[in-house]
């Protein structure tokens, strides 16, 4: 399986201030997944792995680089094996194969009237 989207969006904002782009909207967001099933005994092995790769994307509309996540891929794999009857499975998982450090969510409170800091939270490492 293969996906891909694409965003070309733009933000106005009011009182002359230079256009954005909207928040948490990667220009490029592409997907893909390759799962194979082998019958060995009463059952199946499966082997299993995607990929996710997305473009630089802001966590706020001012484009600062504490709110700014460049592009990443994050990469899973698993083997398992299901029983003939698909009533049991047993699977192990490498998830962030390649341990990517990524930002999910950047909260900016670092104007004059907070806190002075941003806070930040990261991605799941392996």
């Amino acid at each position: 399986m293969f996906g891909a989207a694409y965003n070309d969006i733009e933000v106005d904002l009011e009182n002359g201030t230079p256009k954005t782009t909207s928040i948490q909207s990667p220009k490029w967001n592409l997907t893909g997944l390759v799962r194979y099933e082998i019958p060995v005994g009463p059952g199946r092995v499966t082997r299993q792995y995607d990929i996710q790769h997305r473009s630089k994307h802001y966590f706020a509309l001012t484009r600062l680089p504490t709110v700014t996540q460049k592009f990443y891929e994050v990469s899973n794999i698993s083997v398992g094996w299901l029983d003939a009857e698909d009533r049991w499975m047993v699977t192990g998982f490498v998830n962030n194969l390649s341990d990517e450090e990524y930002l999910v969510q950047t909260f900016d409170l670092s104007g004059p009237s907070v806190f002075g800091m941003t806070e930040q939270s990261y991605g799941r490492p392996r």
